[in-house]
């Protein structure tokens, strides 16, 4: 049995090949080595029913690979996160505004310190209220807290 550390030799007949290709191809087939394995020991594929014909036998084995899927399905929904219905798609949705909103913020931030620094302190206050009465009228950014204060301190000479 080989332990955590030790190196695992694979080797392929197809010297044209990469290792890293080597390397996905193994997994692929160990992932369909599992499920053979887990079909025939748990679900018994082999040993459940003793068929002669042809036609039993795919029955049998389309009946087995149900079951597995099945349950790997209810699995998958019991443990995984993931799975859940439309996380992936909120989060994404997430990250998008997020990433607007700190666009906008930095674009925010720039023009104040800008304008706080060569003295237009009343431009940068319309420029403050500008961006706030944009976030006010855009409901998927309201959920944002942006700050308001306008940079008053002069830079120093």
């Amino acid at each position: 049995m080989r332990t955590p550390g030790q190196w695992l030799a694979i080797a392929s007949t197809d010297l044209e090949i990469s290792p890293e290709r080597i390397g996905r191809i193994y997994a692929k087939r160990w992932a369909i080595e599992v499920f053979f394995k887990q079909t025939k020991q748990e679900l018994g594929l082999a040993s459940e029913v003793e068929v002669h014909s042809y036609a039993a036998v795919i029955a049998h084995t389309s009946i087995v690979y149900l079951r597995y899927m099945m349950l790997a399905y209810y699995r998958r929904q019991q443990t995984d996160d993931k799975t859940i219905p439309g996380l992936f798609h909120a989060f994404s949705e997430e990250l998008k505004i997020m990433s607007m909103q700190l666009c906008l913020q930095i674009i925010r931030l720039e023009l104040v310190e800008l304008l706080s620094s060569r003295g237009h302190d009343q431009l940068c206050g319309q420029v403050v209220e500008l961006f706030s009465s944009f976030y006010d009228r855009h409901p998927m950014l309201s959920g944002y807290s942006i700050e308001l204060q306008c940079l008053t301190a002069k830079p120093e000479s």
